[in-house]
């Protein structure tokens, strides 16, 4: 590896590595109510959440906007859903992760409640990634400038030795100014040939 290439490659999971497909639809029928109205409810309040809000406040706030009886039950039906959907990486992601593994040391950034940390842990792909660093732990959330300063001072590095993959742009522009080598996810090659290019 040259000495002036990246020795950490740090990756967010939500459409990165996963797409959560059908995500809404299975929700919109534990709730029963239709997947569009079910969209809309689950995003507005997915910052606190993400940023450590409890299970029961963000699912009960959805239940009771949809007219939705809501449960104990329920709550964890809902977040098993959600946490299950978006730790399930694509094949090609997971085979990226393995090959990013081999000469660099793998961390995920992202904001994500507690629940799918947990499952992100626990997941088939978990034994590739050596640094968690999640929004609900951290009490932060991407962009804020905070996390990424965070997040380097754990790895014990200087921010040129991170290479960082993200699929939002604003996300990116704040790593980059954090010193990070970003870069916008397009596809898995895409990313394969970021890598590539950094040595």
């Amino acid at each position: 590896m040259q000495a002036h290439s990246p020795t950490v490659v740090v990756f967010d999971i939500g459409e990165v590595l996963s797409e959560a497909p059908g995500l809404f639809e299975e929700l919109a029928r534990a709730l029963g109510r239709p997947a569009d109205e079910v969209r809309a409810e689950y995003w507005a309040e997915r910052d606190d959440y993400d940023r450590g809000a409890e299970c029961a406040p963000y699912w009960g706030g959805i239940a009771r906007r949809l007219g939705v009886e809501i449960s104990d039950d329920l709550i964890e039906r809902l977040s098993g859903i959600d946490s299950n959907a978006w730790t399930t990486v694509r094949p090609a992601a997971a085979h990226l992760l393995e090959v990013a593994a081999e000469d660099r040391t793998v961390a995920v950034l992202s904001n994500a409640p507690l629940p799918m940390a947990a499952a992100a842990r626990n997941s088939d792909w978990a034994p590739h990634v050596e640094h968690w660093f999640f929004s609900s732990e951290l009490r932060m959330a991407k962009p804020d400038e905070a996390i990424y300063a965070a997040v380097t001072d754990a790895l014990g590095v200087d921010g040129g030795s991170i290479a960082f993959i993200d699929d939002r742009e604003h996300n990116v522009a704040a790593a980059s100014r954090a010193g990070w080598k970003a870069h916008l996810w397009v596809s898995d090659d895409d990313s394969r040939a970021f890598l590539r290019e950094l040595g």
